[in-house]
């Protein structure tokens, strides 16, 4: 494939000398060449080549056309690129969490309104999740999140001049991190007591 210029001298040569050593028998020397090269190379592939070498030239007549090729073949890995990373990040990159093969994700899908994102969603009472909590059988333990667009006014203390932003917030269960095995970074994360009517409202924050 890469000594196509020596293979032809050599078929030239052998040729000739067959000529030489029997003129008149020999036969077609064409067919011969022909039959003498497709032993000594992979057709399809040197066929490839010349196709490709035979489409570069054509695309160097048109500046239009390598354009064009050039910029479908950018879209399309482009394309490619980011409907792969989407597919990475949404359905198969594991949770930042302890043993994040073990989480089971349900809810109740005959209720209107509860979508694929919901553990327990607003048409599932809080009463019953303590009741399913209660009689796990299967499970080690089950928490539970609302997931939304619920936003809070936040503001940090002690800095002059911070402006307040809104920030998407989520309610969640006192046992949320300790099933999903999440450790703060400082301060304390929620606990079980944290449900309790009487007890002070906690919120944790993440660094985004």
């Amino acid at each position: 494939m890469f000594r196509h210029h020596r293979l032809e001298a050599e078929i030239r040569d052998e040729i000739e000398f067959h000529r030489t050593q029997s003129t008149g028998s020999f036969g077609n020397a064409t067919l011969a060449a022909d039959r003498m090269r497709d032993a000594s190379t992979i057709v399809w592939l040197e066929t490839l080549l010349q196709d490709i070498r035979c489409g570069f030239r054509q695309l160097l007549k048109s500046p239009v056309l390598l354009a064009v090729a050039l910029l479908s073949l950018a879209l399309g890995i482009g394309s490619n690129t980011a409907i792969f990373t989407l597919i990475q990040t949404v359905m198969m990159k594991r949770l930042p969490v302890r043993d994040a093969a073990s989480l089971v994700l349900f809810y109740d899908g005959m209720s209107e309104g509860v979508g694929s994102g919901d553990l327990v969603g607003d048409a599932v009472s809080y009463p019953f999740y303590q009741d399913l909590r209660a009689n796990l059988d299967s499970f080690q333990d089950l928490c539970a999140f609302r997931e939304g667009e619920d936003n809070a006014v936040m503001h940090v203390a002690g800095e002059p001049g911070t402006i307040m932003r809104h920030a998407s917030v989520h309610l969640v269960t006192g046992n949320y991190f300790d099933v999903l095995g999440v450790r703060a970074t400082a301060g304390r994360l929620l606990r079980p007591s944290d449900d309790t009517p009487a007890s002070t409202p906690a919120a944790v924050m993440a660094y985004r």
